[in-house]
């Protein structure tokens, strides 16, 4: 009998999905678009790092699943379209934002820490 590989690929999947989990649990921000289809996790440590960096993308499912990640350990979350898109096809997981986000990005962040009163 031939073995079947699904299980491998679930396994793969779950691991994937874990991963995404606790990433975006040590997020600062979460950047979704309106339709929720692209959602990209944000953290910025500014006594390290100049930049934020990107610490979880997905689309559909996985968007999902960070936006529901983000909610259940409050973590801000802000809408905006045209960022989350730029996000997740400009960058990869642990890379830092593009310089031409970082206006716009810096203005989300302040915004959902004025919501929020978190600024670690």
């Amino acid at each position: 009998m031939k073995k079947n590989d699904s299980g491998s690929f679930e396994n793969q999947l779950i691991s994937r999905i874990e991963d995404i989990k606790e990433a975006i649990t040590e997020s600062d921000l979460v950047v979704i678009s309106s339709n929720q289809f692209y959602a990209v996790g944000l953290k910025y440590l500014p006594l390290e790092y100049d930049a934020p960096f990107v610490t979880a993308k997905g689309t559909e499912c996985l968007a999902g699943i960070i936006i529901e990640t983000a909610e259940d350990n409050e973590i801000p979350i802000a809408e905006d379209s045209p960022t989350a898109r730029i996000l997740f096809h400009n960058t990869d997981v642990g890379e830092f934002i593009p310089p031409e986000l970082y206006g716009i990005v810096s203005k989300i962040f302040a915004h959902a820490y004025e919501i929020t009163g978190k600024l670690d």
